[in-house]
């Protein structure tokens, strides 16, 4: 009897954990200092209620939902108001990691056909995100409380 290696689902990087759900590259970021830019890959859908990951090498780095178009949402981290923090830190995490020469790309999951439980619509993209942040733990999703923020460049 051969010697084989069994390897469990927690064995297999973050990015292939999530591409074995559905998710697809969609697009990447890019560095114009001091400004960043999204750019959507040609064959990802536009669309609304969106499930996407920062993805830095095959970790990911922050997984995040939008009830908005993709591009509509990454265009709010390049340009963040002074009030949103979340994407205010996100920015700079991006913009730290390209100055580095660190590629950032987004993959994400669009959204599928409407589910409803009786009257009530079921947001399959929120229940996915609150299990992917639970289950690998991305470095740069904090809620606030209980997780200690880490710096993006360095845990590489």
């Amino acid at each position: 009897m051969e010697n084989q290696t069994v390897h469990s689902v927690s064995d297999q990087s973050s990015l292939a954990r999530i591409r074995s759900i559905g998710l697809v590259h969609a697009g990447i970021w890019k560095l114009n200092d001091p400004i960043i830019e999204f750019r959507l890959t040609h064959d990802f859908p536009d669309r609304d209620d969106v499930l996407y990951a920062f993805v830095i090498e095959e970790s990911v780095k922050y997984v995040g939902i939008t009830s908005k178009r993709l591009s509509e949402r990454m265009g709010q981290y390049a340009k963040p108001y002074a009030t949103q923090s979340t994407n205010i830190r996100l920015k700079e995490f991006i913009r730290d990691s390209l100055k580095s020469g660190i590629e950032v790309s987004v993959y994400a999951l669009p959204s599928s056909l409407p589910i409803h439980v009786g009257e009530f619509p079921l947001n399959i993209a929120a229940g996915i995100e609150y299990s992917l942040i639970e289950r690998l733990d991305p470095d740069w999703n904090t809620d606030g409380r209980s997780k200690k923020l880490r710096e993006p460049v360095s845990d590489l």
